[in-house]
């Protein structure tokens, strides 16, 4: 698998982390809400809302396309194996993989009615330019992280070489 490509996954989740982190900063920042926060909300509700999060988000879309990509990437670097086991592989493959990893941590750091108004944010016109411009806010961080990188790399060499090691 090629460092292009990892590194374009990294960015993607790195991505859909600020937009949630973004989300709920709006939603923690928003009016306070009338109602009484939720004392006790069932483990089944609260992960329903984070699943729900992570599909707004466009996590669950990644994911997908991730696994296409990567069966991709290597049905090119295994071309003898025939098309019938790429299909079986595909098959195979836990789509929910990555929403299952995530959904922990997001419940581990989020109450039930912060990711309530993660949900409540992404419903506003601008939650939803957010999530719009994601596609291009991910190319353009992929771009200039790359950039930034090679910079960081090239000034980190010659401080150690005018430096004398």
């Amino acid at each position: 698998m090629s460092a292009k490509f990892v590194m374009r996954c990294v960015s993607s989740v790195v991505l859909m982390s600020a937009v949630a982190w973004i989300g709920c900063k709006a939603a923690t920042q928003a009016p306070a809400n009338t109602t009484a926060p939720s004392a006790v909300v069932s483990q089944e509700a609260k992960m329903g809302a984070i699943q729900k999060l992570l599909e707004i988000t466009g996590t669950t879309d990644i994911a997908k396309q991730v696994i296409a990509q990567s069966i991709d990437q290597y049905r090119q670097m295994y071309p003898k194996v025939p098309d019938d086991q790429w299909s079986k592989l595909r098959g195979a493959v836990n789509e929910n993989g990555l929403t299952e990893r995530l959904a922990p941590l997001y419940e581990k750091h989020f109450s039930y009615d912060e990711i309530q108004g993660m949900l409540t944010f992404y419903e506003t016109a601008l939650g939803k330019k957010l999530l719009q411009s994601m596609p291009e806010l991910m190319q353009a961080t992929d771009q200039v992280s790359r950039q930034w990188g090679k910079e960081l790399g090239n000034q980190i060499v010659d401080h150690l070489t005018k430096s004398g090691f």
